[in-house]
């Protein structure tokens, strides 16, 4: 994970880097917006598809939806700068009982690479009760006051979400996945990330491989699955007597109150089970990471 990691990092460095560059001369910036607005019935599903965009996606009180995309192309020179921004391409259409949105580069056969920097900020609103599929490679994903069932799959990106209420999927590798106030089913497959998940109500199911958990200010919970793959797990919870607990740790250690951990003769090699079955279940299992339960 750590030697990934440095590959990413390096090549953040070199893109800021040529950013810093560009920042010493004068940047020609041009911009295309396009807007658009869709009806959204009952059974429709709304399916968005970035490549190295800002993806946000908000809830409104209108009952359609609303798309405002924004192509940006900057590089030295605002003739080229122009050009280059024709390769941005992008789709809104209604097919099949889906809205899609869709941005993607196309370039000409001639063309080894760009001189410019390309951007794509998609704005897009929603009605309550959507029905929401988001894919999204090298770009950030935004989720905001949404009601309804979504799914997200990221690659290379970060992933913020606050105030959602209905099931939530998300698949994610390599970034941050952020959850701030949200209620539903969690299922989450993710790997390379780093998960913080705060004021959550309702079940969550979570795998992670190479990336590490940490959950606080749990409302009212029914279940709460984490399997671990080389991840360090953290929960801080009110009361520990509200929960059934079963936790398990192969190599690595488990930090616990101590009516809890009163049981072990190791904090390593552990598989322990405390509180009423009846409770809402916490199970907990890692092999090589940290099990870390704070009161």
């Amino acid at each position: 994970m750590k030697r990934a990691k440095k590959h990413v990092a390096l090549l953040a460095l070199l893109f800021l880097a040529f950013r810093w560059g560009l920042a010493q001369t004068k940047v020609e910036v041009i911009t295309k917006t396009v807007e658009k607005s869709f009806v959204y019935k009952s059974g429709y599903s709304l399916q968005v598809d970035g490549k190295s965009a800002v993806i946000d996606v908000k809830g409104w009180d209108g009952t359609g939806i609303k798309v405002v995309m924004k192509l940006i192309s900057k590089g030295l020179n605002a003739d080229v700068a122009k050009k280059e921004l024709e390769y941005q391409k992008y789709a809104m259409d209604e097919i099949n009982r889906s809205i899609v949105i869709r941005n993607y580069l196309l370039l000409p056969r001639n063309l080894d690479e760009l001189s410019t920097i390309q951007e794509t900020e998609i704005q897009i609103y929603v009605p309550k009760n959507v029905k929401l599929g988001v894919k999204n490679a090298f770009g950030e994903t935004r989720l905001s006051e949404i009601t309804g069932q979504v799914s997200i799959e990221n690659e290379y990106g970060d992933i913020f979400i606050s105030n959602l209420e209905g099931p939530c999927r998300v698949k994610s590798f390599f970034g941050d996945l952020k959850l701030r106030t949200t209620s539903g089913t969690l299922t989450f497959e993710i790997s390379h990330t780093e998960t913080s998940i705060s004021g959550f109500s309702g079940s969550a199911k979570i795998n992670t491989n190479l990336g590490n958990v940490s959950i606080q200010d749990l409302g009212e919970v029914s279940d709460i699955k984490i399997d671990g793959q080389k991840a360090d797990i953290d929960l801080k919870v009110i009361d520990i007597h509200r929960y059934f607990w079963s936790v398990r740790s192969k190599y690595g250690e488990i930090e616990a109150p101590a009516d809890i951990t009163k049981q072990l003769k190791s904090i390593k090699n552990v598989k322990l089970e405390y509180g009423d079955r009846a409770l809402p279940n916490i199970q907990i299992t890692t092999d090589f990471g940290r099990i870390e339960i704070i009161e």
